[in-house]
């Protein structure tokens, strides 16, 4: 019987310590990502949209978190994939721009 009580209390004590993201939470994770895409660290960026795309709880419905980027008012789940491919394709400009202007550089030289 003292076993079974002891697994019970261990059992519950693991349910109650893992962590689980509130929605605000969530929603700093996220103003983080759009402060870093915004000054062009677009690198961090993704790790931090990647993160909110790989939080998944029974205990947060991450669908009524919702966000606004410009104009677009949406689910947080969907527009954090959207501005990783945002983040990798502002990541492909600059480096066609750095590209273009090396070559313009070598050819001037």
């Amino acid at each position: 019987m003292i076993a079974l009580i002891t697994l019970t209390l261990l059992g519950t004590m693991i349910a109650v310590t893992q962590y689980v993201p509130t929605a605000g939470e969530t929603q700093g994770a996220f103003d983080s990502a759009q402060k870093f895409y915004s000054s062009g660290a677009y690198d961090q960026a993704i790790e931090h949209y990647r993160q909110i795309v790989r939080s998944r709880s029974k205990l947060l419905n991450m669908e009524e978190i919702r966000v606004e980027v410009g104009d677009i008012d949406a689910p947080l789940q969907e527009v954090a994939p959207y501005q990783i491919g945002n983040a990798y394709f502002r990541m492909g400009e600059e480096a066609l721009e750095r590209a273009a202007k090396s070559r313009y550089w070598c050819e001037a030289a």
